[in-house]
């Protein structure tokens, strides 16, 4: 695995208990690494959730921080990457951060859209250049995005949603060959069906994969980790897809 004490790593949207970021979040402290973790303002669960990570950090020794943070304000990137830089050098960013909602083609709205592109695409691009443009060439720094499987089927009523997402895997493989001749991977993470506290039990059988049950957060943090060691520094520009077969 990349040495944790060589940097920081950010992860964004990792303030919901049940999540897929708050599960990477717990990975990394338990590997050691310093962390910076994006929360919606003035939101009580999510910052609730935020402290129960800082509290484990503290409990294992490592470096942790929160910034509260609306992600669709256009300079909510270089706040957090000025806010990591003083936990130390921003060498990862894990983007989890998402928003959506029910647009169906009915419902499509400009503000919708608007927000879903600035927060889904844009500040995750706008991290992933701002802090590889702040690496020392060669580094090795690593970026990890997570996607949902848009491409392989239609989402009609998660429109915005499913554009931004796109984008975002677009991005992934655009930015690959310059970022590789700087020492950076970038990959995204296709989850598939996760039970993140929205699914029904009718969600779960239909999520069954071959191990014989849905998918959890946890499914992703393995994943996570061989994507940040040195046994993956060749690997970048990939949509990796853990779908269980779905």
């Amino acid at each position: 695995m990349t040495t944790p004490g060589a940097g920081v790593a950010i992860v964004t949207g990792a303030d919901r208990p049940v999540g897929i970021g708050a599960a990477i979040a717990r990975r990394l402290i338990a590997d050691g690494w310093p962390l910076l973790l994006t929360l919606l303002p003035d939101d009580p669960a999510d910052a609730d959730g935020a402290q129960g990570l800082l509290a484990l950090a503290a409990a294992a020794g490592t470096k942790a921080a929160t910034l509260s943070v609306d992600l669709a304000e256009p300079d909510a990137p270089e706040r957090v990457l000025a806010t990591a830089g003083e936990l130390g050098t921003a060498t990862t960013l894990i983007g989890c951060a998402a928003v959506s909602e029910r647009d169906g083609w009915q419902a499509l709205s400009a503000a919708g859209f608007d927000r879903a592109l600035a927060v889904n695409a844009r500040a995750h691009a706008l991290l992933a250049t701002g802090l590889v443009r702040d690496l020392p060439n060669g580094h090795g720094g690593r970026v990890v995005v997570i996607t949902s499987g848009q491409g392989l089927g239609p989402m009609p009523d998660e429109l915005a949603y499913v554009a931004s997402k796109a984008a975002l895997e677009a991005l992934t493989v655009s930015l690959a060959p310059d970022f590789a001749a700087r020492g950076v991977t970038i990959n995204a993470i296709d989850p598939g069906p996760t039970d993140t506290g929205w699914m029904t039990d009718a969600d779960r059988t239909d999520a069954i994969a071959p191990d014989g049950r849905g998918g959890h957060p946890d499914d992703i943090t393995a994943l996570i980790t061989f994507l940040l060691s040195d046994g993956a520094k060749r690997m970048t520009g990939q949509v990796l897809r853990v779908r269980g077969g779905r």
